[in-house]
């Protein structure tokens, strides 16, 4: 039989879970060292251990309020451990800041891309390979890392967004054979492959 925690404050659910990881969402420090105490309490009761070196504090920046200073606490473990506060954080292969900036993940998306093309370019650069599977592992292997996680980011960066989709052209460009001056349009069309942008 399942057994069901409680774990939000007031009944709203302020915790998402992935896998072994987990993110607490609060509006005060009150109210999050009592989310991170039920989650020790938790765990201990299913005999699970944290790993605090792993954990942070963000505090997400606000115009109206200082920063926080407040000490929060993991008291599981058979000892209390003070969590760090950190002004970026990596979850899930995402990076995020206290300002909600984009632009230490959306290099890291730019140099991702620019090492597997580099590592795929005999493949996908290959004459001798018909056009449609080279789309295909295009479309499998480099696009994927253009579009994780952008559900987060690109509304908030179109700037950026729009440069992502200029390195993504002219990546698709070289595997397809397409001259420079080609427009996007043209090669989305003959690989049928949408815009990231």
């Amino acid at each position: 039989m399942k057994k069901a925690y409680p774990i939000g404050i007031n009944g709203e659910t302020a915790v998402l879970m992935y896998a072994d990881d987990l993110v607490i969402i609060c509006d005060n420090e009150e109210d999050l060292q009592c989310m991170i105490d039920r989650c020790s309490d938790i765990m201990i009761s299913i005999e699970m251990e944290a790993n605090v070196a792993k954990c942070a504090i963000m505090d997400m920046k606000s115009k109206n309020r200082p920063n926080t200073t407040t000490k929060l606490y993991w008291r599981g473990n058979n000892v209390e451990q003070e969590i760090d506060i950190k002004s970026e954080y990596k979850y899930l292969g995402v990076y995020f800041d206290d300002k909600m900036n984009w632009e230490k993940h959306i290099e890291g998306i730019k140099r991702k891309a620019y090492i597997a093309f580099a590592k795929l370019r005999p493949y996908l650069c290959n004459r001798h390979i018909p056009v449609n599977m080279i789309v295909m592992a295009f479309n499998s292997l480099i696009t994927p890392l253009f579009c994780y996680s952008s559900e987060c980011w690109s509304n908030e960066n179109r700037a950026e967004t729009i440069k992502l989709g200029g390195i993504y052209n002219n990546l698709m460009k070289q595997c397809v054979r397409c001259v420079r001056s080609c427009k996007a349009d043209t090669i989305h069309a003959l690989t049928y492959l949408h815009s990231i942008d």
